[in-house]
Parts: structure tokens; sequence; C-alpha cells
């Protein structure tokens, strides 16, 4: 008797349990949880021109409500270890990194090792190993992709995204987070 109802205690128990522990679903068929401040992340995301889902690097804006594209990861030129989905969780992770320590002020180009490369810095900053946030394909220009960023922010609209320095030019990640379009939470579906 006493070992029936403990099992009868237990069922309603964990019914309740079940009941507490999964929160109502909002009317899209699941909860999402974004954080409350900007991050940077690999998400799997719908890109119009290949129609097909792609690895990109993505900051999630909170004030915003959306993700901001920054590089759709798409060369196998870098063999199997560096596919496109490993080279954007890496160069995600960096971006994030250089983020939270505060030196992810601007985006600029140079070359190290003799490969050219995208970098976090200052204004007149200049790129180097420690802050280098991806490596290109040795056949491209590192200022064309920064002017593709640069590109994609302004659209049709002027301001002052860029800036130069000497003969570099610098992207104000601030201002690229603040103006370039947002990637809707639909397109990581």
């Amino acid at each position: 008797m006493k070992l029936s109802l403990f099992f009868s205690g237990l069922a309603v128990t964990l019914t309740t349990l079940n009941i507490n522990v999964y929160p109502a679903f909002s009317q899209s068929g699941y909860e999402v949880n974004f954080p409350d401040e900007v991050t940077f992340s690999c998400q799997e995301m719908f890109d119009p021109v290949m129609k097909a889902k792609l690895p990109m690097t993505v900051a999630w804006v909170p004030e915003r409500k959306g993700y901001v594209r920054f590089i759709t990861w798409k060369s196998k030129l870098f063999g199997q270890q560096w596919n496109p989905s490993s080279r954007c969780r890496v160069v995600s992770s960096r971006f994030e990194q250089s983020y939270q320590m505060g030196s992810l002020q601007y985006l600029t180009a140079g070359t190290t090792n003799g490969y050219p490369i995208v970098c976090a810095t200052t204004l007149g900053g200049s790129c180097n190993s420690e802050n280098q946030l991806f490596t290109m394909e040795y056949t491209r220009n590192p200022w064309e992709v920064l002017g593709s960023l640069i590109s994609i922010m302004t659209g049709s609209t002027s301001g002052t995204i860029m800036q130069s320095a000497e003969t570099s030019t610098y992207l104000s990640v601030t201002n690229y987070i603040k103006n370039a379009p947002i990637i809707t939470v639909d397109d990581l579906r």
C-alpha cells in the first residue's frame, strides 16, 4: 500500500516537474533566448545569392533585435581542416574575443607572412599576427574585402562609415553594427 502511494506521488511529482521544466512555446513553435549584449558567433543562415544555408560570422545586436552579417564562408581552398564551417567557428571566436577585450574598434587590412589579412585595431593601427582576425587566399586583395564590408553597410546611404589614416582604410565596427542590414531570426531556419 505504501509503495503504491509512493509511486502515485512520484508520478504526480514528475508530471508537475515536466510542466515546470517545459515553459510555454511562442507562436513560432520554439523559444529562443538571445543575449542582452552584442555577441559574435558562427551561424548557419540562408544566403539569397547562393540559395542555400551557409556558415556566417554574425553579430547579435540586441538593440536592433537581429543579426548583422560580417562574413559568409564559402571558400574551400584552405583544405578540409579549414573548411567553411571550421573557419567560421574559429574566426567568429576571434571576433568575440577581440570585442570582449575592447580591441575590435576598427577593421583594417594588411599582410602577415605574405598573406592578406583582416585585423582588429584602433584607428591608425596596423595589422600583425596578434590582432589578425582572418587570412585570405594569397590572390585576394584585402582592401577589396574590406571595401565589400563597407558596401554592405552603406548600401545607398552616405555618412562617416569609414575613415582613412594615410593610405589605410578603417571600418568602424560600432558604425557597422549600427548601420548594416539586419538578418532576422527567421533566417536561422
